[in-house]
């Protein structure tokens, strides 16, 4: 454990557009169910899901130690995993757009010799508007270490900042007929995927940030009995099936998504994605989602769409 470092740690801002080749492979690597982040891509606007990693991007951005060799050593993502993230998407971003995200790793804590940590981030663009919150719970290493003693440091649970639906957006949404047609019980089915190694290397674009999705060696020494596919990935299968269902900026304007990812999707394992309507009226739509992997649910969560701004 970093025992030098302090918690809450505030993390050194990132800057800059977003890259336009791991766009292109966060997309290519959804073909042929990834129609709608393609259609999305072509008319200038990045899919919900390449927005997810926003945090990660910004962990990864930050200054590393050389090592005695010259290289830099690795970031707090390597060997890691999403286990939880609470994600808004506030307003459709163009690519030419420069993004600043700001954020903070808030809490650390170790349970059962497994270390996990929780960073927040908003990224906003030049004009200061605000286009995606997110707190994430990672992992920091997938194989556990019985050594660590249970702990704490950092932010209490209830300090942590967390997105919610944002509601003073959902008028701009072109889905809400689409969304407000809803009703409780309703249960949409997207198409059953093989994920494989092919796409989990495209996605990432052939950079090994974390190399347990993409490198069977490096997965077999964190733990895992080959690559599994990020969580981002996993969630952007039924984000697009939604996208599909609903319209190309369903999810663009306030969205709030909580995913808890309870299992490793393994290299060329299936999956299907589902969401079910929970709860319906005429200022939101929430939705039960889980994606299931061979007989087991790899991903549950919420999402919540609001319709209308509060009244009042």
């Amino acid at each position: 454990m970093e025992s030098d470092r302090e918690f809450p740690r505030s993390l050194a801002p990132l800057r800059a557009p977003l890259d336009r080749e791991l766009l292109e492979h966060s997309v290519s690597s959804l073909a042929p169910e990834g129609e709608t982040s393609r259609a999305l891509l072509d008319a200038g606007i990045v899919p919900p899901h390449s927005l997810t990693p926003v945090t990660l991007f910004l962990l990864a951005s930050q200054p590393r130690p050389a090592q005695s060799d010259g290289s830099r050593a690795r970031g707090p993502i390597a060997g890691g995993v999403w286990t939880r993230q609470q994600i808004t998407y506030h307003r459709p971003v163009r690519l030419d757009e420069v993004l600043e995200t700001r954020g903070e790793v808030a809490r650390r804590y170790v349970r059962a010799g497994r270390l996990f940590s929780i960073s927040t981030s908003e990224t906003r663009n030049a004009d200061g508007q605000l286009a995606v919150s997110s707190c994430a719970t990672g992992l920091q290493q997938y194989r556990r270490d019985e050594s660590l003693e249970d702990s704490e440091e950092g932010r209490s649970e209830a300090d942590v900042s967390r997105p919610s639906p944002d509601p003073s957006v959902a008028s701009a949404n072109p889905s809400l007929e689409a969304l407000g047609a809803l009703r409780v019980g309703e249960r949409l089915v997207g198409p059953t995927v093989e994920v494989s190694l092919a796409r989990m290397r495209d996605r990432d674009a052939g950079r090994d940030e974390n190399p347990i999705h993409t490198d069977p060696e490096e997965a077999r020494r964190a733990g895992l009995s080959a690559p599994i596919v990020g969580g981002s990935h996993v969630l952007a299968y039924l984000q697009d099936f939604l996208m599909r269902s609903w319209g190309h900026e369903a999810l663009l304007h306030g969205a709030y998504f909580d995913a808890r990812w309870l299992s490793p999707v393994h290299a060329g394992k299936k999956i299907e994605p589902s969401a079910t309507v929970s709860a319906c009226d005429s200022g939101r739509v929430e939705l039960e989602m889980e994606v299931v992997c061979e007989g087991q649910s790899a991903l549950v969560g919420t999402l919540v769409i609001p319709l209308a701004e509060a009244s009042g």
